[in-house]
């Protein structure tokens, strides 16, 4: 139910949504529309929609969600990458750490497909993590390391 009621008020304003944590005031209101709902009481305590992409598509739009999405490719992309970075430099570790940093931001994206965790602090921790790994692998020089020569 929460769902339909998602898709109906995406419906409604597909570009920019009903407002950032809205659903749950206008939720309500798309009860009365033709259709068949189950169990009404769910909306009626103003819980949100169960799937974090459809409750951002329906309370930013399109615009919101093409957002999100584009944040979390990049920060998977840039995750990725400095795992490769690292490998290319011998850095095991690091390169473990990061992709260890990528697994988890990709099973939090997926989760939350069922959870109501767009907001979540640890899906952008995780993205903000992947891109200073980007960022850190970048700074590593690639080839042989110079050779220490004593003060001879």
């Amino acid at each position: 139910d929460l769902w339909t009621v998602g898709w109906r008020v995406t419906a409604e304003e597909p570009i920019a949504g009903v407002g950032l944590n809205n659903f749950g005031v206008v939720s309500r209101s798309y009860t009365r529309e033709p259709g068949t709902l189950a169990d009404v009481k769910q909306i009626e305590r103003g819980q949100p929609v169960h799937n974090a992409y459809l409750s951002f598509l329906a309370e930013t739009g399109v615009i919101g969600l093409a957002l999100y999405l584009a944040l979390a490719v990049v920060a998977v992309r840039a995750g990725a990458r400095a795992a490769s970075r690292f490998d290319l430099t011998g850095d095991s570790a690091a390169a473990t750490l990061t992709r260890a940093i990528v697994v988890a931001l990709v099973g939090m994206m997926g989760a939350a497909f069922f959870l109501p965790n767009g907001g979540d602090k640890r899906i952008f921790a995780l993205m903000a993590l992947a891109v200073a790994a980007l960022a850190v692998a970048e700074r590593v020089r690639v080839g042989p390391r110079p050779i220490a020569t004593s003060g001879l």
